[in-house]
């Protein structure tokens, strides 16, 4: 069996035989007990087959078994399997025998495909299109969940209509074939072929993404690598509980021919086609959004922190429909409330009972333009966020518009740099996730807010990420 680069990878499987009466088994056994015998050079799914039919294949600790008129033979289980190197095209016979292995190798399988998850048939398909490479964990590699890794060599795409230009392309989300909506929000990223250059599959990838909008290398204006290599282990969101180890390239690419605003693309065969929304990002505000898993930062001071404007983008995904797309300016401004405090609706319960009596407010106001069925709508917002003079770093947010005028929306304390709030609307649940990331160096930190809503009729994703312009 050959890995993706060629090494040879073997599949030993411990064998220990136990009993006074020497290895008395039947042809068909013998058979079986040969094929698994240690250093045989076999594919894994046919090893893994081999086990499903013998009764050797057990879960737990060895076990006796007879299997046949003779003495019992003790064997260790097929858990005690060892891979070698790494695995890649033509080591698994199909997707049932690569995830019968990820199982084994104690992988929980049940939320592989749901959500935002891949499924088993996505991992095994990059392994026959030699876009990844499944590995046993070195001692430097390990870390909590499974033994396995997935190595990925992975090219980021810094796409510009000029080179220029301050606005770089991101891929906004994708709906799957399937109704599944994926958030992205980063520039376009595509999975390395071995024996691709960062250069080629980036090229590669631009055409399938792009299909219908760049209809060839013509439209590609050029193409040039933009920095080293980097490498990073973490958590794969694709594939959940397998860490992921990427080598990371960046290329940068001019193509005139894009369009200036939002548009769509498709990608995929019939049965696998997916459709790509794509954006502009303006890099005078933040660094293009890479997809790298960023800290949060802490906030000691959240009114100083907020006050000033803020550039915004939201994105609004429910299953089976089109995104939403938003854009517009934030200010946080200080000023005297008019009122004492907001109450909560329903009660006569007052913030007094929240917020010391001497406090002080900032009007949050937002004005944008939305996309909604390629008609672009204007939409407005306040809320107003309280703090107690004595602590500046947590405020009482409530609504000053809308029918839910003069209520309460959440608390909000970011020292820690994140902060999940939960709101009840009638039956709709509000579960939210604010997080403050760092920015460039000498920059402001950014920040983010994702709040999932579900109800008996409503299920939507809404994310905003929030830029400093200009503070107060």
């Amino acid at each position: 069996m050959r890995g993706m680069f060629g090494q040879a990878v073997y599949l030993p499987i411990l064998l220990t035989l136990a009993g006074s009466h020497g290895p008395t088994v039947s042809r068909g056994r013998a058979a079986v007990r040969n094929r698994l015998m240690v250093g045989s050079s076999i594919r894994v799914g046919s090893a893994l087959r081999a086990l499903r039919r013998s009764p050797v294949h057990m879960k737990g600790r060895a076990r006796s078994t007879n299997v046949s008129s003779g003495s019992p033979k003790r064997i260790m289980p097929a858990e005690t399997m060892l891979v070698r190197e790494e695995m890649g095209k033509g080591d698994f016979d199909s997707p049932e025998s690569l995830a019968r292995f990820l199982e084994l190798n104690g992988l929980d399988l049940s939320v592989w495909g749901k959500g935002t998850a891949k499924s088993v048939v996505s991992l095994w398909n990059e392994l026959e299109a030699r876009e990844s490479l499944i590995k046993i964990k070195r001692a430097t590699e390990e870390r909590s969940g499974s033994k396995l890794l997935r190595q990925v060599q992975v090219v980021r795409v810094v796409v510009r209509r000029d080179l220029m230009d301050p606005y770089v392309l991101v891929e906004n989300s994708q709906l799957l074939n399937d109704g599944r909506m994926r958030h992205r929000g980063t520039v376009m990223a595509e999975k390395m072929q071995s024996g691709e250059s960062a250069v080629q599959a980036a090229e590669r990838g631009l055409i399938e993404e792009l299909d219908g909008v760049v209809t060839g290398t013509g439209d590609i204006k050029s193409l040039h690598p933009m920095q080293g290599t980097t490498t990073e282990i973490r958590k794969s969101n694709s594939y959940p509980g397998l860490d992921s180890l990427y080598d990371l390239h960046q290329v940068g690419a001019v193509i005139p021919c894009l369009p200036t605003g939002k548009f769509q693309t498709t990608e995929g065969h019939p049965g696998t086609l997916k459709r790509i929304f794509w954006g502009w990002h303006d890099t005078r505000l933040s660094p293009p959004p890479m997809g790298k898993h960023i800290h949060p930062v802490g906030v000691s001071n959240l009114r100083e922190f907020l006050k000033g404007s803020w550039a915004f983008n939201r994105t609004m995904d429910s299953p089976g429909m089109q995104s939403v797309y938003m854009d517009g300016i934030a200010t946080f401004n200080g000023i005297s409330p008019e009122k004492p405090f907001a109450t909560h609706k329903g009660t006569s319960k007052s913030l007094k009972d929240i917020i010391s009596e001497t406090h002080t407010r900032l009007i949050y106001s937002e004005t944008g333009s939305l996309l909604l069925n390629g008609i672009e709508v204007k939409s407005s917002r306040k809320l107003a966020y309280d703090f107690s003079s004595e602590d500046l770093s947590t405020a009482v947010v409530s609504f000053l518009d809308g029918p839910s005028k003069d209520s309460v929306f959440h608390m909000l304390d970011l020292k820690s740099g994140r902060w999940e709030p939960r709101h009840l609307c009638g039956e709709d649940l509000y579960r939210g996730r604010i997080t403050v990331f760092p920015g460039n160096v000498g920059q402001h930190p950014y920040w983010e807010a994702v709040w999932h809503v579900s109800g008996p009729k409503k299920q939507q994703t809404i994310r905003t990420k929030y830029v400093l312009m200009a503070p107060n």
